[in-house]
């Protein structure tokens, strides 16, 4: 029952109301030729008749054939096979239209099937499968025309619950991603740094002030290259690396091309921030962090503090969690665990999104 009344939807009312008008065409051209030959003229009762039959025909196949194998069809996913489906979908419904019409027509003239059947589909089948066929096309090219705005509005709606969502965050996502002990131990930096070394302190508070103003004018409902996200990384990492010096020591394993890869900006930075607070957490050693991305992966993992147990997420992993299920539903994974000496921040996206895909 359910089944069934998915059919009534509101591709078929359109469908329905396409296939009346091509009815009531038909019949505009019969009152013309019985015009023009009064011999081919018509009752009025054989108009109303030839409507109704039509109708019927046209909403059964309608229903019970051309919805649901264009429903089948569209999803086939090689070209070839589907233009070969189509071709066959489109006689099939031919060859049953005039043959549900002739049979029709033969038991009103006569009350049983005769002779002149075979006859009569042979003719038909000859004269009227091209008229048959051109109102499969209309019904196909409407369903797609269907398919297609319908799921261009949904796109539009998701993306308006999307950037709703992401406002409601946005503050929050600002906060958290650039945290104020970050600020304040940058800042404090660079007052130490300013009798110590002029020159590294004037670079620090530029790349300060480059990634305040990033951070500012970014909108964290869209999505940003790869490239951009990393080369606003080297700018944090650097500010670090400004206190940390030799301390800290950053890897990268990059494929050469991913200028396509999108991620939700800043997306990477609170899991390098995360991996310098714990990994220097009770180690004076030289902390190694390695940063692996890919299409669909990003990896950062330290050699930093053991965990000992389950990691408490803060804030800013909380958010980076957050936001991933915004932008990507339940298509993603985000771990933190230990792997040998190494401690792994992991996102894993099972579907992600290529700059071409992206308006």
């Amino acid at each position: 029952m359910v089944a069934f009344n998915k059919l009534f939807t509101s591709r078929f009312k359109y469908l329905f109301i396409a296939w009346g008008l091509i009815v009531v065409f038909v019949l505009l051209q019969m009152k013309l030729v019985g015009y023009y030959n009064p011999q081919q003229m018509w009752r009025l009762s054989d108009y109303i008749i030839y409507t109704l039959i039509q109708l019927v025909i046209g909403c059964f196949l309608i229903l019970l054939y051309v919805i649901p194998l264009y429903d089948y069809i569209k999803n086939i996913n090689s070209v070839f096979l589907k233009g070969i489906a189509i071709i066959l979908h489109a006689l099939v419904f031919g060859i049953l239209y005039i043959g549900s019409l002739s049979l029709t027509y033969e038991l009103k003239a006569f009350g049983k099937i005769t002779t002149q059947l075979k006859e009569r589909v042979f003719n038909l089948f000859f004269t009227d499968l091209h008229n048959s066929i051109k109102t499969y096309l209309i019904f196909i090219a409407i369903l797609y025309a269907h398919d297609f705005f319908k799921k261009n509005a949904q796109s539009i709606i998701k993306q308006k619950s999307l950037e709703n969502e992401m406002d409601k965050v946005k503050l929050q996502s600002l906060r958290a991603q650039l945290q104020p002990h970050f600020l304040f131990n940058a800042l404090n930096n660079v007052v130490a740094l300013i009798d110590e070394n002029k020159r590294k302190a004037q670079e620090s508070l530029i790349q300060l002030s480059d990634l305040l103003r990033y951070t500012v004018n970014l909108e964290p409902y869209k999505l940003v290259t790869i490239n951009e996200e990393i080369e606003t990384l080297k700018t944090y990492i650097n500010i670090e690396k400004a206190k940390y010096e030799t301390q800290l020591k950053v890897t990268w394993d990059i494929p050469d091309k991913l200028d396509n890869f999108m991620v939700p900006p800043l997306i990477i930075q609170p899991l390098v921030e995360n991996a310098i607070k714990h990994g220097f957490k009770n180690n004076d050693n030289q902390l190694s962090i390695k940063i692996r991305i890919k299409k669909g992966l990003v990896e950062v993992k330290n050699n930093g503090s053991v965990l000992t147990q389950p990691i408490n997420k803060g804030n800013g992993l909380r958010l980076v969690e957050k936001r991933l299920n915004v932008h990507y539903g339940d298509k993603f994974l985000f771990s933190i665990h230990q792997n040998n000496e190494w401690i792994v921040n992991s996102i894993e996206l099972l579907e992600y999104y290529e700059k071409e895909e992206i308006s």
